[in-house]
């Protein structure tokens, strides 16, 4: 399931800007009440749908207000329809996962269109994999294609990754590792660790290009420093063993506690380990 964006849509205008301000800047200092009933005033209007999207994120997260998922939905369907795309792309969420509506991948998959024909960008991407696994929708391969490269190129790494993994693959397009390489570097360039994490295998592996284990080692780095907890704890086994690269404890102890500090209980018993032994 894909995360639903939790953060708070401030779209001003004319009719409800300072409604929604003052709403948003109610609930920044925790002050819930103000903040949902301007919030509420603001979604009874005829121009102010922002409203309606926030009230649906504090009814999802509970923020003072009664956790209800099913008023969520309500509250953003009516921002959906009133054009807040961010809305549609949440609704269409909820509806892959069935979450306070009934589970259904075609009304996702409507969703998802509705927020990608409204420029969203996390709404093409979703639409882009529905079309790619079948999901609502006939599978087409191009039309994903198509959408991956669309929202690639515009600076979303997600479908930089996605495309990416389908030409390393092979699985909807002609297989070109290349493609897939320069895809995956662009994403990680983005800060993206799940990309910088890719690369580091291909380069480690050296099954896909020419094995490179330095260029490895620092994508794995780089993917550890954007938060994949097993890399830092894989660079920490790395650095300890000594076996692809010098030995240096020093290092692993550095990886393994910044897989501690991710909660990963492992990074934490080896890092203690090299910690008692002076190191």
């Amino acid at each position: 399931m894909r995360k639903i964006l939790v953060v708070l849509a401030v779209f001003l205008n004319l009719a409800s800007g300072d409604i929604i301000a003052d709403a948003y800047n109610a609930y920044q200092k925790g002050d819930f009440k103000t903040a949902y009933k301007n919030f509420k005033k603001a979604c009874d209007s005829k121009s102010g749908k922002s409203g309606c999207h926030n009230l649906a994120l504090m009814y999802l997260n509970g923020a003072g207000v009664e956790k209800s998922e099913a008023k969520a939905a309500s509250y953003f369907k009516k921002a959906c329809d009133a054009k807040v795309y961010q809305s549609c792309q949440n609704l269409g969420l909820l509806y892959e996962s069935g979450v306070g509506v009934e589970k259904s991948v075609f009304n996702a998959f409507e969703y998802y269109k509705k927020a990608c024909d409204g420029k969203y960008k996390l709404g093409c991407v979703n639409l882009a994999y529905m079309y790619q696994n079948g999901l609502g929708v006939r599978q087409d391969f191009s039309k994903a294609v198509t959408l991956y490269k669309q929202n690639c190129e515009d600076g979303e790494p997600t479908s930089c990754i996605n495309l990416g993994i389908m030409y390393q693959t092979g699985k909807g397009v002609k297989q070109n590792l290349d493609s897939a390489v320069e895809l995956f570097k662009k994403a990680c360039d983005a800060k993206n660790a799940t990309a910088c994490y890719n690369l580091g295998l291909i380069y480690m592996d050296g099954k896909a290009i020419a094995q490179d284990r330095d260029k490895g080692l620092s994508f794995l780095a780089k993917s550890c420093e954007y938060g994949i907890s097993g890399s830092c704890l894989s660079l920490g086994v790395i650095y300890t063993e000594g076996q692809i690269t010098g030995q240096n404890f020093a290092k692993a102890k550095e990886f393994f506690g910044k897989a501690c500090d991710m909660r990963e209980d492992k990074g934490c018993q080896s890092y203690k380990v090299l910690n008692e032994s002076g190191y």
